[in-house]
């Protein structure tokens, strides 16, 4: 016997999949016509189906949706046609959502079986986001499991990252623990990817549990990596926020031994400053005392681009303090050094 559910898929269903049809022109090229999602009817067969009228609200027009993207042979003409539709088309059901009501349901509805499609289009990629934040838990948790399996190719996306990003923001951590899973194995090579970076950050922030310890457990481990990586340095710094005191603990010990080498790299000088500032009193203290331990490279770290920013950061995170005397004695004997002291007075952290 056909469930209540299956009742609605189906009637929904028997609407949304509209047609697709191939017109070949004199010259070979070939054209698509439109499909069109009726939501309205799609309202009113869900309305049917749980045997209740449907409310007496003002329904938008059909919406013309473009045709899932394909090598169709497309002329420029008909391409440009086809995308000024979609972004139309994407807009009215977003519009449709906000509405609320059996309209949203429908438009919420509509959307089941094309959520990897759209997150992979620019404008189909904030459709979905929409849904997301604005779907009952349990359907957008629904919506998100569609991109099951394509976690890795989505998080280098540079329109479904945004999607992957938003399931992560919105939706509890054990709902989830699938997008963690898939970037387990790839997560070096998403964490230095200029989206993917985006979405371990969002992970980082937002999923903490045993699943996600084990990917953080990787990141750690390639600390030196990801710190010299012009997108890396992002995931860790991430890691150092919003990280446990023990995972702070563990990147400062990987990054000890170096701490000079790192402090003149473009992107881990990023990394050290995030480790002053959010590391426990002590772990601050031994990287200290690496940098400061000997003045000559001390002044050699103030010269060079990088590690200007390395120094500053010292003097923004120690003050006054005696351990320091020495060195910012040392500093104003130059003009480079009595500027990094004046900036950092006056710079914000």
């Amino acid at each position: 016997m056909m469930s209540m559910g299956d009742s609605v898929q189906d009637a929904c269903f028997a609407t949304v999949k509209a047609w697709v049809k191939v017109m070949t022109d004199a010259d070979g090229t070939q054209t698509v016509e439109q499909i069109v999602w009726d939501l309205p009817s799609m309202a009113k067969a869900a309305a049917m189906s749980h045997q209740i009228a449907p409310p007496s609200v003002q329904r938008s027009p059909a919406v013309a949706m473009p045709p899932p993207p394909g090598k169709l042979g497309l002329s420029a003409q008909s391409l440009a046609k086809r995308k000024a539709q979609g972004a139309a088309a994407y807009a009215s059901v977003m519009a449709q959502i906000d509405e609320g009501g059996e309209v949203c349901n429908a438009a919420l509805e509509s959307l089941f079986g094309t959520v990897k499609s759209l997150s992979f289009d620019k404008n189909g990629c904030r459709l979905v986001q929409k849904a997301i934040e604005s779907a009952a838990t349990d359907v957008a948790v629904s919506l998100a499991h569609e991109m099951k399996g394509c976690i890795r190719e989505a998080a280098r996306n540079p329109n479904a990252n945004f999607v992957i990003q938003r399931i992560i923001e919105v939706l509890p951590a054990a709902s989830t623990k699938f997008i963690v899973e898939e970037l387990l194995d790839c997560v070096m090579e998403v964490a230095q990817h200029r989206t993917g970076c985006r979405v371990i950050c969002r992970v980082i922030e937002h999923s903490h549990n045993e699943t996600s310890a084990d990917l953080f457990n990787r990141v750690i481990k390639g600390t030196l990596v990801l710190s010299r990586h012009v997108f890396g340095h992002y995931v860790v710094q991430s890691l150092l926020e919003h990280g446990t005191a023990e995972q702070r603990y563990r990147i400062a010990c990987t990054l000890q031994g170096s701490l000079v080498q790192e402090s003149q790299n473009r992107s881990s000088k990023y990394v050290i400053e995030s480790a002053l500032q959010f590391c426990s009193p002590e772990d601050k203290q031994t990287l200290l005392q690496e940098i400061i331990g000997d003045l000559d490279i001390l002044m050699k770290l103030v010269d060079d681009e990088n590690g200007y920013y390395v120094v500053r950061a010292i003097v923004q995170v120690f003050g006054d303090g005696l351990q320091i005397a020495e060195m910012t004695a040392q500093l104003q004997k130059s003009a480079t050094g009595k500027r990094l002291l004046d900036d950092a007075k006056t710079v914000p952290w």
